[in-house]
C-alpha cells in the first residue's frame, strides 16, 4: 500500500487517532473526503459529537518515506 490516511478526529480532546491504507490517490481523496463530511455531520445535524478541530494527514510513500501530500 502506498498511500495512507492518519484521521485524528478531535484534537482538543487528546491524541487518539486511526490510520488506513490505501492502494491509490483516488482511494485516498475519497475516504477522506467522506470521514470529513460525517464528522462534520456528526457535529453540526446529529449533535453527537463535540465540535473539535479534525486533523486530516495523507501521505504518500516515496521511495521507502511517507511524504505528506495535498489534493
Amino acid at each position: 500500500m502506498n498511500f495512507s490516511l492518519t484521521i485524528i478526529p478531535a484534537v482538543e480532546a487528546g491524541n487518539a487517532s486511526k490510520r488506513f491504507m490505501f492502494e491509490s490517490k483516488v482511494e485516498l481523496f475519497a475516504a477522506r473526503d467522506t470521514c470529513a463530511d460525517l464528522l462534520l455531520f456528526m457535529q453540526d445535524k446529529a449533535k453527537v459529537m463535540n465540535d473539535y478541530s479534525n486533523c486530516f494527514i495523507a501521505e504518500e510513500k516515496i521511495d521507502g518515506e511517507w511524504m505528506s501530500i495535498d489534493d
